[in-house]
């Protein structure tokens, strides 16, 4: 380990140079921005917020004593298989092939195309930028690649696109010649033959430019566009670029996989047309299903005529312009040859035109039944022999509304009939279709997508191409198209955002898929006096005017201005994304929401859930086929963990639900495991909101190998088994059922509830509903209840559940089942959940002769009750406490006093056990600190892993310690909120212990002088101070201005990922090197380095310092004392405070002997912990001092061992330590 270390060092600058490049791209311990905004969680805008409540639920006792044993047995199949998943999908493809066709007539062509595919693309050089006809004339290094082209990498650059080709003669012949681009990422210049032609800005929409007097139709053209990206206009990037987190993405498996590429290039098609010179350049039908007609806007372009040697043209032309329906994908009859009203002429550039057509006996535009019509559109000049041009769109008979006049608001409806939305985002991989041309992949990621019942796709941030939307279209699946903005709207960006605010409407109109847009994702008040950005009320008036260019275009646009608002209530539908079975959730635990406790929303509204999941890594097989050789074992059962993933979030977030694991095989086994149960449990807790009328899971598909990994099937479209845990939970018509305790002793009534819930209008009026108790593999109770009414629209609460738990000897798990079926006795949905019956234990027969003592509280206290319930004699405290078997402490702060008799009763052999502690308490024995830290954002932990080898969490199981039921609240509650840290090394430094002699450093800005200390402000080394850095770290000082003490208040940190050296000139010989690191504000990870041989490693959490001292043998005239993070890969710096060096002598030598043994006579472990990737911290300590030991009970003291068997067996294994 030393060896690798001290080569990592040879090559720390250039690894630091590297990760500051790409960001740190490995897994990181530290919070990347998603998960930041996410366990934020609400802040609120106006007083006007709403937690609701649990729903009060009717006493309905259903049948639980008396059993039915001739039920006959539930049998449900559910698809949980890759084999039934493509079966199943092939089996839609068949039945969806219908509607893919397109019954369209076939039109003359009266246009032609050249199509530009192969281009020249080069980055800018500095030569460039003083003479641009470099570019012009092709001169440079070019790569030759194909249009579409995206590629990175992230901010600022330019680079050219440059193509020569000559335009064929059917092109030619036509009047105009329209130079098309589907979407250019993200400010482009467009050059023909050395000529401006035209610009643009944007990233997803189209733009058009008329090129007929700039052509050389006689010879070679040369077409070069220069395109600027930039950063998005975000918080902390610095552009005005209108983009969020999707994009298709680009072949690096250090960035260009992952969502938030903000890349740029020509990202669709580009093609050269003649057109006559009057032309349609759009059609926008707009239907009204309720009067059977539809209006429909024929937009004609002709070019403006400049003026040439002083004549005037006049443009105007007076045209003639019919219309044709035709069913496009079923047979049925057409309407031909409308005459459309022209009452005045086509002018220069664009004008509209508009007519209603009578649709008679039409057929709607519906989820299973796409039906679509095409629309053809011709033009002429009225009374001449100009050439005739039309177009052919495509349009569906559909009606979408967001009600705003109900009670509550915010009722759905397609067609005049409610509709719950139950969906996924995306992010990239039909935009990567697209691109690629891959047609059959968008068909089958539809389908797979129908296939998980699901019937909308928030299409994430970002617009696709139109060739999506088609197939949305055609296969029948709602969307909601997002304009790419992210938490904020840059003031320099405002106006260009109201623009492309109609780009994108414009792009979407025609397609019934596309039911509803959104305007911004994951809107805070963070940053509300940052005059950047458009402040709360601000914004609010961007949506008013964004919708008003909305309505201009599309006046029946149902608009949701926010997705997931974080400082609510928002205009319009409110929304609001939740992660709480992953990030967690400070302002709504997971456990709450399962209870029923609802989101903050606005009242009188339902409400949706734009974002919700949870990471799954993804199958070995794609792992092998894709990833890079250093993320990988050589094989599954090797020793790996995920931390080499880019960006990838398991490895930090992992240990808040389950624990580490030892290989690949077992880390995708829990991980898919959680994913699935989770993606389960919170898709059916929606599934019980009555209010909930939308909820997308986050995300379906990937578009890349690890791209992100919260999708349910990856980029091989091999399904996880989330996928199938939530294709049953999104099934319209299903059984559910819910409960917030698991565990039970025996002869404990159940507490669980069972419930229908409907998303759509019910097909039968009545059902049965049956349950079922298994014991492995044998059915112990079975009943029923005939003439259950199924809801529409609903969930419905059917009854309690209270089946005594049978007697045990040993714990025992089992299986209760759920089922309702047709009054013909077909079974519509099953479902099950798993219980635990434990023996009942008597602890005060056990624990009777045990003596326990209560050092702080009234008798009333948490310990008091919880050696009460133990069946511990209590006794007084006093001396002698060597009378105690166990002495319990509520406030470690209330026992100053008496603290060293305590530490010396351990040091005798006692136990002590202290409980739950309040954030920022410290404890110090000894010069040593046990610190107790509250997590940020006060997300606490409902799980703690017990893998940590103590002898005490040995004998439990790994989910034991997760998803307790607190008694008080009546839910599932955290077990953890305050961890404890505890080294010998943390501490603050006694400086009089030091040689007089000694030379010591303080590390810190200019106002940071400390008497006897050289001050050292990241200077680089100085041949006449005899000191200093090997790089110059000046911008690199931290004042954090919370202590007194300038030493630990003040220092330099080292970039996350790098390393730096501070060198002093010293005589050869041996030293006592004493560094101090830690920072008041942020965590820290380092590596200590002495002479280039590696000496230490920590993890610090805030609020925390390092100090220890080391014994190094200085050779060459100068001591290199090296700090950094080179092989941690976080995204965590490191803070060096001060820096203390000593001649070694007997009296260091003693000082540091005393230390070994002071710290030989105290260990601490873990017997269960938390953290982030590989920083643990303990949720129940042992401190052995001496014979005895410190327990430090992090664990809520809500919970309570009469109705949690783990809590009490836990306890019983303290006692008898």
């Amino acid at each position: 380990m030393s060896t690798q270390r001290s080569l990592m060092l040879s090559i720390a600058a250039k690894v630091f140079c590297v990760c500051v490049a790409v960001n740190l791209l490995y897994a990181a311990d530290e919070p990347d921005k998603f998960e930041a905004i996410a366990v934020a969680g609400i802040q609120k805008h106006q007083s006007r917020i709403e937690i609701n409540e649990p729903q009060k639920l009717p006493q309905i006792e259903l049948e639980s004593k008396v059993g039915d044993a001739s039920l006959p047995v539930i049998k449900h199949k559910k698809m949980d298989s890759r084999e039934e998943f493509e079966a199943e999908l092939s089996r839609l493809k068949q039945q969806y092939k219908p509607f893919l066709a397109d019954n369209t007539p076939p039109f003359a062509a009266n246009r032609s195309r050249l199509e530009l595919k192969e281009f020249q693309f080069r980055m800018e050089d500095s030569l460039d930028r003083t003479d641009i006809s470099r570019v012009f004339n092709g001169d440079g290094q070019w790569q030759q690649l194909t249009i579409p082209h995206y590629t990175g990498p992230l901010g600022w650059w330019r680079a050219y696109y440059r193509k020569e080709f000559v335009i064929p003669q059917d092109v030619l012949d036509k009047d105009v010649q329209i130079l098309h681009f589907g979407a250019v990422s993200y400010e482009c210049d467009v050059y023909l033959n050395g000529r401006m032609v035209g610009s643009h800005t944007g990233w997803f929409s189209p733009f058009e430019i008329d090129v007929t007097e700039f052509i050389n139709r006689g010879g070679k053209n040369v077409l070069m566009v220069e395109i600027r990206n930039e950063p998005a206009a975000q918080h902390g990037q610095g552009g005005r670029k209108i983009f969020a987190a999707t994009s298709p993405g680009w072949d690096d498996p250090y960035r260009g996989w992952h969502c938030d590429q903000s890349g740029g290039g020509i990202w669709q098609e580009v093609y050269i047309e003649g057109c006559p010179k009057i032309h349609i350049s759009d059609i926008f039908v707009r239907p009204n299903i309720d009067q059977n007609y539809i209006d429909v806007t024929v937009e004609v372009y002709q070019p403006a005529a400049y003026m040439l040697e002083n004549k005037q043209v006049r443009v105007a032309e007076n045209i003639e312009l019919r219309v044709s329906i035709y069913p496009k994908n079923f047979q049925g009859a057409a309407i031909e040859n409308v005459i459309m009203p022209t009452e005045y002429p086509a002018d220069s550039c664009y004008t509209e035109y508009m007519g209603r057509i009578k649709m008679d006996d039409y057929r709607l535009w519906e989820l299973e039944s796409p039906y679509l019509y095409s629309i053809c559109a011709e033009i002429s000049p009225k009374g001449k022999n100009g050439e005739k041009d039309l177009l052919v769109s495509q349009f569906g008979m559909r009606k979408f509304v967001i009600d705003t006049d109900g009670e509550p608001k915010g009722t759905l409806y397609l067609n005049n009939q409610e509709v719950i939305l139950r969906g996924a985002n995306h992010m990239g991989h039909l935009q990567r279709e697209a691109m690629e041309g891959d047609h059959e992949q968008i068909i089958e990621d539809i389908l797979i997508a129908k296939m998980a019942n699901m019937n909308y796709w928030r299409l994430t941030q970002s617009p696709c191409q139109p060739i999506v939307y088609e197939y949305c279209d055609r296969l029948g699946i709602m969307t909601q198209t997002d304009l790419p903005l992210f938490e904020l709207l840059s003031r320099s960006a405002f106006t260009e955002a109201i623009k492309q605010v109609g780009e994108m409407e414009k792009l979407v109109r025609n397609h019934p898929s596309n039911v509803m847009i959104s305007y911004i994702n994951e809107t805070n008040i963070r940053h509300q006096d940052n005059r950047c950005y458009l402040n709360r009320d601000e914004l609010e008036d961007f949506f008013k005017a964004a919708t008003l260019v909305v309505h201009t275009y599309n006046p029946d646009r149902a608009v949701k201005p926010i997705d997931g608002d974080f400082a609510p209530p928002p205009p319009g539908l409110p929304d609001i994304h939740t992660y709480s079975l992953w990030y967690g959730s400070g302002w709504l635990p997971w456990g709450k929401w399962h209870r029923g406790y609802n989101i903050p929303g606005k009242p009188g509204w339902k409400w949706g859930t734009g974002e919700y999941g949870i990471e799954g890594l993804e199958a070995a097989e794609t792992m092998f086929q894709y990833y890079p050789k250093d993320w990988l074992p050589e094989n599954t059962t090797q020793p790996w963990n995920p931390d080499k993933i880019a960006l990838a979030q398991t490895w930090r977030t992992h240990l808040q639900w389950y624990e580490s694991q030892n290989n690949m095989q077992d880390w995708i086994e829990a991980s898919q495991n959680h994913q699935g149960w989770a993606a389960k449990m919170m898709t059916r807790d929606l599934r019980r909101f009555k209010d909930s009328t939308s909820s997308a899971v986050h995300l379906l598909i990937d578009a890349w190998p690890a791209g992100w990994m919260k999708t349910l099937v990856d980029v091989n479209r091999i399904p996880k088994k989330s996928y199938f845990e939530y294709r049953s939970a999104l099934k319209p018509l299903i059984v559910d059922i819910r409960m917030d305790r698991t565990r039970y002793f025996a002869g404990e009534p159940l507490d669980v509830e069972f419930w229908l819930c409907n998303d759509k209008k019910a097909e039968l009026e009545k059902g049965t509903l049956i349950w079922e108790v298994w014991d492995g593999g044998k059915r112990i109770f079975a009943q029923s209840k005939t003439d259950v009414t199924i809801p529409s629209y609903d969930p419905q609460f059917c009854g309690y559940f209270g089946y005594a738990a049978p007697d045990v000897k040993e714990r025992l798990s089992l299986r209760i089942k759920l089922a309702i079926a047709s009054p013909a006795g077909d079974i519509l949905d099953a479902t099950e959940e798993n219980v635990e019956v434990f023996p009942r234990i008597d602890h005060s027969e056990a624990n009777q002769s045990i003596q326990a003592m209560i050092a702080d509280g009234d008798g009333q206290g948490n310990a008091f009750k919880l050696a009460s319930a133990l069946g511990l004699d209590i006794k007084p405290f006093k001396k002698p406490y060597s009378q105690a078997d166990i002495i319990f402490i509520e406030n470690l702060q209330n026992i100053e006093d008496v603290k060293n008799d305590i530490v010396e009763y351990v040091r005798q052999g006692g136990k002590v056990v202290t409980l739950e502690q309040k954030e920022n308490t410290i404890f110090t024995i000894d010069k040593s600190n046990l610190v107790f830290e509250e997590f940020p954002h006060k997300v606490g932990r409902e799980f703690v892993s017990r893998n940590t080898g103590h002898k005490i969490a040995n004998d439990f199981k790994p989910h034991d310690f997760g998803f307790w039921y607190n008694s008080q609240g009546d839910y599932i509650d955290y077990i953890n909120t305050v961890y404890a840290i505890y080294n010998l090394d943390l501490q603050q430094p006694d400086f009089s212990e030091f040689a007089a002699d000694a030379i010591m450093f303080n590390f810190g800005t200019e106002d940071a002088h400390i008497e006897k200390f050289n001050l050292s402000c990241g200077e680089v080394f100085d041949e006449g101070k005899g000191y200093g850095w090997d790089k110059n770290l000046s911008t690199s000082l931290r004042r954090r201005n919370k202590s007194d003490n300038l030493m630990l208040d003040t220092g330099i940190t080292v970039a996350p990922g790098g390393a730096a050296t501070f060198s002093v000139r010293l005589e050869n010989g041996r030293y006592c090197v004493t560094p101090i690191l830690g920072d008041a504000v942020y965590p820290n990870h380092f590596d200590i380095y002495a002479e280039g041989k590696f000496l230490d490693g920590q993890d610090l959490d805030a609020a925390a310092w390092f100090f220890k001292s080391y014994d190094v043998e200085v050779k060459d005239g100068k001591l290199d004392m090296t700090v950094g993070s080179v092989e941690y890969g976080g995204n965590v710096g490191n803070v060096i405070n001060g820096l203390i060096i000593e001649k070694w002598s007997e009296k260091t030598s003693q000082r540091l002997a005393a230390r070994q043994a002071a710290s030989r006579s105290r260990t601490f472990s873990n017997v269960l912990e938390t953290g982030y990737g590989s920083t643990r911290y303990a949720a129940v300590g042992e401190l052995k001092i001496g014979k005895g030991s410190f327990f430090f009970c992090q664990l809520k003291t809500y919970f309570d061992v009469a109705v949690n068997p783990v809590y009490g067996e836990f306890w019983q294994k303290v006692i008898d330590y």
